[in-house]
């Protein structure tokens, strides 16, 4: 079935109903949802067919679309976060793929209500009516472009920046190597008790020497980073700028201090009360430093006495397990210590248990050394700003890429590796550089960066520079930067840092920040469409990230749970971009109540886009009180998985 019509000659909107075999049509009259849809607003075309995502299909809905001069399409089918890239891809070269929306029927409408087929109609036609005003109030996306300059910056000469420029430069790009000191080596240089690492960064440094594509640099410290993504200007500290397409990171760390054991008789070094549920917060690094220092005290003074308290050990094998014997076979004793109880030295001896023998322990101490943890290099968070690159708790600079969002995210071209990144040994720096060398080949490689993804956009008229949205951007994307030939400052986004999160939407007081995606106007057509169909007043809206509301709420359908069909779901990319006036607009044109979806705390995708959201909702809540209307707004955190728990929820409010 096919319906055609013009109603709306500046918009043309085709609507494609897919069967999905009979996991739609099996439980909604397909026909008949096709015939009531092709009634909407703005809708140009309306068809159907038994699978829109097999190759037949798509050349006949490549055709139709040619045919009809279609500009906006909305499949009618399956899982969007499956499906929505693959018909973009299918449709490249006849609509733009910011026009391109999937529409869940499927696991929305059909799978949960499959037992009121009446009121699955309703809310599918719902759905696709929310689909058609999103799509009406959105203007044409362009692809941001950018050329990738073939050259790496690598700042770091210690074992993984050499590695790192060595791999890079052996792939035929050149590399401008970077390092503070007078000489290269780093940290591996400075530690003459660890021999192998130590010849190892000797052969680095000599071979990286023979590389003509290789420039060293030594003295030399990077003071600035400016430029969009691919060729960004580095300053350096002599006042030359490199024009790079790709900065890697390995400035390394400072390993703990040890205090000096030179003339102790009787040494005990404590590590930490690391039990195997506390290992991820573990450095690791720590218990090879020990373990050296240790067997270098028995060496100096073979009649010391030295004893290492643990809880665990931990280990990279091969040659870091021989540090082990090493320092048995010179006479170090190791006694592991009860859980939660850290040794600790009181007049000149330490009284333990140790659990490999059963046996109280009594041990005359002269010095009690603690564990020594490496930290980061002090200047690391300043050169965290200047690539913006977030820094971890502990003040490591931490590397921006995210498995969980492919089609969101590109590679900057800015990479980290090594003892920057997080307390390692030679042996995980050395894996690191490999791994990061390889990204940085295949990014330079690529010449240039097209990326579609939706970015925030700045109406600069009225932005007045207050900054909020430079504090809440997770990806550090926005910048404040001076008006052009006038006074204060004006926000500008990175568009290909920028994911569309939509956090500085909620913040900014003037309304100057919108994602072009999830404008007001397009979640305002959906609310209106939502509650609009069935006309009675009575539709409750789900506000529902849809990496966890929107996706729990597909489960659900998947798994056949029932729920209330008067619920209307709008999938945001993140609640964070919702704000007071939004979530009271809902109630304004009349829902019945409003929930909120999002992920649990500590999990957002977008760090603290949940956090932005649970603001936004206690402000609209706090007013709705004021209007007696607070029990009709409601905030719940779910896991993307919890089909039950969604069903739960929804079947409570």
């Amino acid at each position: 079935m096919e319906i055609t019509g013009h109603r709306e000659p500046q918009i043309k909107v085709g609507v494609f109903v897919c069967e999905c075999g009979d996991r739609i049509a099996g439980r909604l009259d397909v026909t008949a949802l096709a015939r009531q849809a092709g009634e909407l607003p703005g809708v140009a075309w309306i068809g159907q067919a038994s699978y829109w995502c097999l190759p037949n299909s798509l050349e006949r809905m490549r055709a139709i679309v040619a045919e009809q001069h279609l500009d906006r399409v909305i499949i009618a089918g399956c899982a969007p976060r499956t499906h929505e890239g693959y018909f973009c891809h299918a449709l490249d070269g006849r609509v733009n793929p910011t026009l391109v929306n999937v529409t869940n029927l499927r696991d929305v409408c059909a799978g949960p209500h499959r037992d009121d087929p009446t009121a699955a109609m309703t809310k599918a036609v719902a759905q696709i009516a929310m689909a058609v005003g999103d799509l009406a109030a959105r203007q044409p996306g362009a692809p941001h472009v950018a050329r990738i300059t073939p050259h790496v910056v690598v700042i770091g000469g210690g074992i993984a920046g050499l590695t790192a420029a060595l791999s890079i430069g052996d792939a035929g790009i050149p590399v401008t190597l970077v390092e503070r000191e007078p000489e290269l080596g780093g940290l591996a240089r400075r530690s003459p008790d660890d021999r192998e690492t130590a010849e190892l960064v000797t052969g680095r440094i000599a071979s990286v020497r023979t590389r003509s594509n290789v420039t060293i640099l030594t003295n030399t410290q990077v003071s600035n980073v400016g430029g969009p993504v691919g060729r960004y200007q580095v300053t350096l500290s002599d006042g030359q700028t490199i024009e790079a397409g790709a900065v890697v990171v390995a400035t390394g760390g400072r390993p703990g201090a040890l205090p000096s054991t030179r003339s102790t008789l009787h040494a005990a070094f404590i590590l930490c009360d690391m039990a195997p549920e506390k290992s991820q917060t573990c450095q690791r690094a720590c218990c090879l430093a020990t373990f050296r220092q240790a067997a270098e005290i028995k060496r100096q003074s073979p009649d010391s006495k030295v004893t290492i308290l643990f809880r665990e050990l931990y280990t990279a094998g091969g040659t870091y397990d021989e540090l082990v014997w090493e320092a048995q076979r010179l006479g170090v004793s190791f006694v592991r210590y009860p859980a939660g109880h850290v040794p600790q030295a009181v007049d000149g001896e330490i009284v333990t248990h140790d659990e490999l023998t059963g046996r109280e322990v009594r041990l005359p101490c002269d010095q009690a050394i603690p564990a020594a943890p490496m930290s980061p290099q002090e200047d690391a968070t300043r050169l965290a700003e200047m690539l913006r690159l977030p820094a971890d708790a502990a003040g490591f600079i931490a590397d921006t890429r995210v498995r969980l969002r492919p089609a969101d995210r590109i590679e900057r071209g800015i990479y980290v590796c090594g003892a920057a990144h997080y307390p390692a040994d030679a042996r995980r720096a050395i894996f690191e550089a490999f791994d990061v060398a390889a990204r940085v080949v295949r990014h330079i490689r690529r010449g240039q960066i097209t990326h579609w993804a939706a970015a925030a956009a700045i109406d600069a008229e009225r932005c007045n520079g207050c900054g909020d949205c430079v504090k809440v951007c997770p990806f550090l994307a926005v910048v404040l930067i001076p008006r052009q030939g006038q006074e204060g400052r004006l926000a500008q986004v990175d568009p290909l840092i920028c994911t569309g999160c939509g956090n500085c939407v909620s913040v900014c007081p003037v309304k100057a920040a919108q994602v072009p995606t999830a404008t007001d106007e397009q979640i305002e057509a959906q609310i209106r469409a939502a509650l609009g169909v069935d006309g009675q007043g009575n539709g409750r809206l789900i506000f529902a990230c849809e990496w966890s509301g929107y996706s729990a709420a597909e489960v659900a359908g998947a798994q056949g749970l029932s729920y209330p069909a008067s619920t209307r779901l709008i999938r945001l990319n993140c609640t964070g971009r919702l704000q007071p006036g939004l979530i009271l607009k809902a109630l304004e044109q009349g829902a019945a109540g409003v929930m909120i979806l999002g992920c649990p705390p500590g999990v957002c995708h977008y760090e603290q886009g949940n956090e932005r959201c649970a603001a936004a909702f206690d402000q609209a809540n706090a007013l709705a009180r004021l209007l007696a209307l607070d029990d009709r707004l409601r905030l719940e955190w779910i896991a993307p998985d919890d089909g039950a728990r969604f069903v739960q929820v929804v079947g409570d409010f």
